[in-house]
């Protein structure tokens, strides 16, 4: 069964399972699960995770690093072509913030849709280059949100390291 969610804006760091960086305060983890509807959220198909924090042999303290720093360290990725990943919220307007990156990989072209509109559209990224987009307009008219990541070639994987969901408030005030 579907619960609503209350609370927003929605933060998801997308890492690895059993990952060694610390969770961030006020993100959800997604570990590049399958879709499970008593979690509201997860992937069509399966994917994978990376944490490239560069000291593998201890805990990385958050507080010594910076969320932009941290969000790069993190990601999941599909192995070979894209993926969709879902979460469940209700119908309205909503606002959506996303970010891909590899710090030590260079990444090969891919975009971003969400909702089935592409919102993000990058070339090769050098190792520690970010592509991110911030605050896109977005409608939800199906009872969930959608992202597709879509690598330029079905050879190439395509990762994702966050998303944040804000509603758009000014929306739900004047009624639409």
């Amino acid at each position: 069964m579907r619960t609503p969610r209350e609370s927003f804006p929605v933060r998801v760091n997308f890492q690895c399972f059993n990952t060694i960086s610390v969770p961030m305060k006020g993100f959800e983890i997604d570990e590049g699960r399958w879709y499970e509807p008593w979690r509201g959220y997860g992937w069509n198909e399966a994917t994978w995770g990376m944490d490239r924090t560069g000291d593998r042999w201890r805990v990385v303290d958050i507080c010594r690093k910076s969320i932009a720093e941290h969000m790069k360290d993190t990601f999941v990725y599909t192995p070979d072509g894209g993926g969709r990943w879902k979460i469940d919220l209700d119908n309205g307007r909503y606002y959506v913030s996303l970010g891909w990156c590899d710090t030590w990989c260079s990444i090969p072209p891919q975009r971003v849709a969400i909702e089935g509109r592409v919102v993000a559209d990058a070339g090769r990224l050098r190792p520690g280059e970010l592509c991110a987009v911030e605050d896109i307009p977005v409608t939800v008219r199906d009872g969930s949100l959608s992202m597709d990541l879509i690598p330029a070639s079905p050879r190439h994987r395509a990762i994702i390291n966050y998303l944040v969901i804000k509603r758009n408030v000014r929306a739900r005030q004047a009624g639409n």
